[in-house]
């Protein structure tokens, strides 16, 4: 033990100390059940503790305290059940991309319908404005034409 505590102790250190360990919250990071020190820290946990090492031994010491809870027997099968997860997730990935990617085409075709409909719809507007415009000029042309004949009645 480099520092000459149990586990327990350890992670109560840490605990106690975190603030000057991780000052400028670059050094440490704690994921799950796992505590995660870069260079700086065990530097810092070493002054701390009293305890003197060369430069070279702090860069290539370990810089990872793990507290699992685990033995090898229970971490392999995790392992194997995470990677199969991970599988299962990869092929729900690939099968949900496919169904995006219909649903893209499905879209694309929608949109290629809906101005194909908003052409004829214009084309038939345009057309139903020409038919009104037609019968506005066609009742003119009859009310002029009974005048006419109304007034050729009298002669």
């Amino acid at each position: 033990m480099r520092y000459g505590l149990t586990e327990q102790g350890m992670r109560k250190f840490i605990r106690q100390h975190l603030a000057e360990l991780n000052s400028d919250g670059q050094h440490v990071r704690h994921r799950g059940k796992a505590w995660l020190f870069d260079d700086e820290a065990v530097r810092r946990i070493d002054e701390l503790r009293g305890v003197s090492i060369s430069d070279e031994t702090v860069s290539s010491s370990a810089t990872v305290y793990v507290d699992t809870g685990t033995d090898s027997a229970k971490f392999s099968e995790q392992l194997a059940r995470l990677s199969e997860l991970i599988l299962l997730n990869q092929v729900e990935f690939a099968r949900r991309q496919r169904e995006v990617e219909e649903l893209i085409a499905k879209v694309s075709e929608t949109q290629v319908r809906l101005e194909e409909t908003i052409t004829r719809l214009k084309e038939t507007q345009s057309s139903q404005s020409e038919t009104k415009s037609t019968q506005k000029e066609t009742s003119t042309r009859r009310a002029k034409l009974k005048i006419w004949f109304e007034r050729f009645k009298f002669w």
